[in-house]
C-alpha cells in the first residue's frame, strides 16, 4: 500500500512540475463565480451575487491572447433600515488582451485587461416608491488567473476580475470564478 501511495504522489508531483507551452490557436471558454459590487448609492448595500461569461479568442505563438467576451453580473440590493431594496444587473461586451506566462510548471498564470461596453439595469423599491434605470456605459476590467490543462484541448482555470464602468457614479465589481477553456 505504501508503494502505491508513493507512486500516486510521485505521479502528481510530475504532473505539477511539467512544462507547458502556450497553445497557439482559437479557443472558447466559459466562466462562473461570485461577484461583489463595491458601491451602491442611496443607503443600500449589494449582496454577493454571481457572474457568468462566455469568451472566444485566439492565442498567438508569443503567448498573447486576444478575445471577445459577453458577461452577465447580478447582485441583490439589501435594505439598510429605510433604504431601498432591489437588484443591479450588468451585461458587458468586452475585448481583452491577455499575456500567458511561460513557466516550468503545468500551471499557466495569466494577466489581462479589457475595454468595452456595459448595460447596467437597476431596480430599487421602497415602501413608497419604485425606481428602474437602464444606462449604457463604457467599461474596463483587469483579469488575473491561473490555468491548468486537464487534457490536450481543455484547461480549467481560476480567475479574479476587477470590472468597472467609466462614469462619475461608476459601478465597481470584484469577481472570483472558475472556468473551462477549449482550444481547437
Amino acid at each position: 500500500m505504501n508503494k502505491f501511495m508513493f507512486s500516486i504522489a510521485l505521479f502528481l508531483v510530475a504532473i505539477a512540475f511539467a512544462r507547458t507551452e502556450a497553445r497557439e490557436g482559437t479557443y472558447v471558454s466559459v466562466m462562473g463565480g461570485a461577484n461583489a459590487v463595491d458601491k451602491i448609492p442611496r443607503s443600500s448595500a449589494a449582496d454577493i451575487g454571481f457572474i457568468t461569461t462566455g469568451t472566444a479568442g485566439y492565442t498567438f505563438s508569443n503567448a498573447i491572447s486576444l478575445e471577445g467576451e459577453v458577461g452577465y453580473r447580478r447582485n441583490s440590493i439589501s435594505k439598510y433600515s429605510q433604504g431601498p431594496s432591489g437588484y443591479i444587473q450588468t451585461v458587458s461586451f468586452m475585448a481583452h488582451i491577455l499575456y500567458n506566462f511561460q513557466t516550468d510548471y503545468c500551471f499557466t498564470p495569466y494577466l489581462g485587461a479589457g475595454f468595452g461596453s456595459a448595460i447596467v439595469h437597476t431596480k430599487r423599491t421602497s415602501y413608497f416608491w419604485s425606481y428602474k434605470n437602464t444606462i449604457h456605459r463604457w467599461a474596463c476590467d483587469i483579469i488575473a488567473g491561473i490555468a491548468y490543462p486537464i487534457s490536450e484541448h481543455v484547461d480549467v482555470d481560476l480567475q479574479y476580475r476587477y470590472f468597472c464602468t467609466i462614469h462619475n457614479n461608476r459601478e465597481n465589481n470584484n469577481s472570483i470564478g472558475a472556468g473551462l477553456k477549449y482550444s481547437f
